[in-house]
């Protein structure tokens, strides 16, 4: 073995095609991993969602943008987009001309961020299982 050699251009190719089946496998591995966890994550949303009629809920959805290969998915609420925050973080009811001395707060219905922490574990999970 001492006294083997190797041209470097098989060498150097070598290396090219095991990187390149290695990226290749990456993204296909990302892109599965993303759609699963995406739809996954849509689903909690509509389970955690607050809701009085069940609108607010219904309106979550992901929308799919392809980029450089690898897929990205943005989960949002298609109807009551405004909402979230609002919803997730709390508010004051400020006074209105009814009712001067009204000023209250709206608790905080966390249902975003539990779900965002949840997708961020899994995303890595699949991906580091599948590679």
């Amino acid at each position: 073995m001492a006294g083997s050699k190797i041209d470097v251009d098989v060498f150097a190719k070598t290396v090219v095609d095991i990187l390149s089946k290695y990226a290749e496998t990456t993204t296909d591995s990302v892109n599965k991993a993303t759609d699963e966890v995406s739809k996954e994550a849509v689903k909690k949303l509509k389970d955690t969602s607050p809701s009085k009629s069940g609108e607010y809920a219904k309106a979550w959805t992901r929308q799919k943008d392809s980029k450089s290969g690898v897929t990205e998915y943005t989960v949002y609420n298609s109807r009551w987009g405004g909402r979230t925050h609002v919803l997730e973080k709390g508010h004051v009811v400020r006074p209105t001309p009814k009712h001067p001395g009204r000023k209250t707060r709206v608790e905080a219905r966390e249902h975003i961020a539990p779900v965002d922490d949840w997708v961020s574990e899994e995303l890595m999970r699949k991906v580091e299982r599948d590679i």
